[in-house]
């Protein structure tokens, strides 16, 4: 089952039309060349949206799924992680992406006793995935965020991992790192990081109908825990080609 889009579609509504209805098996060589270096791709399982500077071109559903059913982004909520940091930077809530992760967890620190190498971690080695916690995803699915989703306090568990290797030496893929982060954001901006998020990205973008996967004690998990429209996806990927500008300007965060 597919469903199509037969309009060239503003992201913020149809406009005129353009490529008639076609069905999944289409020879994308029949197009015409869109200029590759400025088109926005948001793609998954049950969805398909080609958009070109704020017009949709392409929209297809796959599975039952339609364009009023959110998505789970899974780990592309990395990428809205790191817009969510440029903002707190932007804001000064953050330094740098060089401040230690030590520095916003003090008293864990204290508590667990964290060693040289630990306190040595920074933001910038959550956003890369060198941060040097043990566990590596594309190992062991349950040494890193599966592990985490039993933990009764989330943050606490990802904070505490012991650490095997020096920050910024060797890339690992740990979800939980994200978590880490999300707290970091919450202790910074003194609000829910969901919060932070409708009111300094979503809002101004016109994305109204968000869901979050949250830890117990409810902060949104920035590893893999967005729901959003694929409409909406897009939006932040031209949020990413257009270098931060929104409707040729640069959306007020604050």
């Amino acid at each position: 089952m597919v469903s199509h889009s037969g309009l060239r579609t503003g992201l913020f509504g149809p406009s005129t039309p353009a490529f008639s209805a076609r069905s999944s098996t289409t020879n994308l060589k029949s197009r015409p060349p869109l200029g590759r270096k400025s088109l926005v791709l948001a793609c998954g399982q049950t969805y398909q949206t080609v958009s070109k500077k704020g017009t949709l071109l392409v929209e297809e559903y796959f599975y039952g799924f339609d364009r009023t059913r959110k998505h789970q982004l899974q780990s592309v909520t990395k990428s809205v992680a790191s817009i969510l940091t440029g903002i707190a930077l932007q804001q000064g809530l953050l330094s740098s992406v060089d401040e230690s992760v030590a520095s916003f967890y003090p008293e864990l620190a204290a508590e667990q006793d964290w060693d040289d190498r630990k306190r040595r971690m920074t933001i910038k080695h959550l956003l890369t995935m060198t941060s040097g916690f043990e566990g590596n995803a594309w190992r062991d699915k349950n040494a890193t965020a599966s592990a985490m989703y039993a933990s009764p306090d989330w943050i606490k568990f990802a904070v505490s991992r012991s650490v095997v290797a020096e920050p910024g030496r060797r890339f690992a893929y740990n979800g939980a790192c994200l978590m880490v982060l999300s707290g970091i954001l919450e202790r910074a901006s003194e609000m829910p990081v969901q919060d932070f998020a409708a009111q300094y990205l979503f809002t101004p973008l016109g994305i109204e109908d968000v869901t979050w996967r949250k830890s117990p004690s409810g902060s949104a998990y920035l590893g893999a825990g967005l729901w959003l429209k694929p409409r909406d996806l897009a939006k932040i990927g031209q949020l990413f080609l257009n270098k931060g500008h929104w409707q040729n300007q640069l959306p007020n965060h604050g």
